[in-house]
């Protein structure tokens, strides 16, 4: 075969066999070497995203919320205060925000808080045998109704309704630590996005707080997310708490607590309404009235809302109450004002059996009866009866009248300003439930004519 396009292979006449297999050696080693490179490259590579990994956990956990933060505080907290003389007219017959719907209940083996009407709170009390200022906590949360940007957790060091510390976060995936002081909220630890936090009607998350004079540690599903100090270390009461911003009809479920406060154990879960170291109680409209109601060893008691709406100085109170339930001798209703925000009240009280009282509470966990313990002929003993209870404050001077008696006039051992409401007290066994009718609270100028 001549044709030229079909040479037998051959080599050039200046390369050798030997030269050939070395140039092919050469080919082998760059090839092998740009290999090992790119092996090195990729292991550094894998290297890398594995060391990172955790250093940026935290970042990926945060990232990507679906919903923006809740508010900072309620609407009603940052209400501006009333224009004018307060008066406040109330029969109850339609339905109503001015007024606190809203209970604390053992249901299902858990212990439910249910608030009904937006821009509100509501906490349940650990019945301590004192103040709590050092105690660590764990509790299951689960939301089952309302909105989730709502907020619920461990309540603690709380010295008033509106003065405590709170672990919480919402069902939208935030965790924060706030103080609220005097009801103004300030967040210590900002509302913080994080995955851990279980989502959606079935999810439990595990909160837990240990407090430990200024040390303050909270833990998200068995992880520490927070660690902070408190300078202002003061014992209070240790509570679970929720609190609703723009939408009502929030339903929370708590369960297995477990830790211990100032030696006492916490443990509880909630199999037995009748033995629970959790207060029971809540206010509810119904059939044209206002029905308070508390468990056994607690008062419970309503003032209008907003908050602070019924502060007032000199003025008349007037509210037609009734007891509808309750077997200890001891249960009362009726009415309290000079509420400065501290548990610190008058109270004027009825009994099942014709007798009242009106006691000064210091705030302190002390009591002052003004009036101890008397029978009035003009009282409607017994249950179903209403009684019209009137009280107006002029100069710290209090005359007080019960279905159109006067009773002598008494004055003040301390100033009477702050708010206004009713309220109902249990035996320490039983429990009490009362319907007020009316209520009319109206503010009188100061320096007016004296009693």
């Amino acid at each position: 075969m001549n044709d030229p396009r079909y040479e037998p292979y051959s080599t050039s006449p200046d390369m050798s066999g030997s030269q050939q297999r070395k140039t092919l050696l050469w080919i082998g080693v760059g090839v092998g070497g740009l290999l090992m490179v790119m092996i090195c490259s990729l292991s550094m590579l894998l290297a890398y995203v594995l060391l990172d990994t955790p250093l940026r956990m935290p970042a990926l956990l945060q990232a990507q919320p679906d919903l923006p933060p809740p508010p900072e505080a309620p609407r009603a907290a940052n209400t501006a205060p009333t224009v004018g003389l307060v008066l406040i007219e109330e029969d109850f017959a339609q339905p109503t925000n001015r007024w606190d719907q809203s209970f604390s209940r053992v249901v299902d083996g858990t212990y439910e808080l249910r608030v009904d009407v937006p821009n509100y709170d509501r906490y349940g009390l650990f019945l301590s045998n004192g103040p709590v200022t050092n105690f660590d906590m764990g509790v299951d949360v689960q939301q089952v109704a309302g909105d989730p940007t709502a907020e619920y957790g461990i309540r603690f060091r709380q010295s008033g309704p509106g003065d405590y510390l709170m672990f919480s976060i919402s069902g939208s995936g935030y965790y924060r630590l706030v103080r609220v002081k005097s009801n103004a909220y300030q967040s210590l630890v900002p509302w913080t996005f994080d995955r851990r936090v279980a989502t959606g009607a079935a999810a439990v998350n595990r909160l837990r707080v240990i407090a430990r004079g200024s040390n303050i540690t909270a833990f998200l599903n068995d992880v520490q997310v927070i660690t902070t100090t408190d300078d202002n270390v003061t014992g209070g009461q240790l509570t679970v708490g929720v609190t609703t911003f723009d939408q009502g009809g929030l339903v929370v479920r708590f369960d297995n607590v477990a830790g211990q406060a100032e030696g006492q154990s916490l443990q509880e879960d909630f199999s037995n309404a009748e033995t629970t170291r959790w207060s029971i109680g809540g206010a509810t409209i119904r059939d044209g009235a206002y029905e308070l109601f508390a468990g056994g060893g607690i008062q419970s008691w309503q003032q209008p809302l907003p908050v602070g709406s019924s502060r007032v100085n000199d003025f008349i109170l007037e509210v037609e109450a009734e007891l509808m339930s309750g077997a200890d001798e001891n249960i009362a209703y009726g009415v309290m004002f000079g509420d400065g925000g501290s548990f610190d009240f008058y109270s004027l009280f009825i009994f099942p059996d014709g007798s009242m009282t009106l006691i000064l509470s210091d705030g302190e966990g002390g009591l002052l009866p003004l009036i101890p313990r008397m029978d009035v002929p003009a009282i409607n003993p017994g249950r179903n009866q209403i009684n019209d209870i009137r009280v107006e404050v002029r100069s710290n001077v209090i005359r007080l009248t019960i279905n159109d008696t006067s009773l002598p006039d008494i004055e003040g051992p301390v100033p009477i300003q702050g708010e206004v409401g009713m309220i109902v007290s249990s035996g320490r066994t039983g429990s009490v439930q009362a319907r007020f009718h009316r209520f009319y609270l109206r503010e009188l100028p100061k320096g007016g004519q004296q009693i």
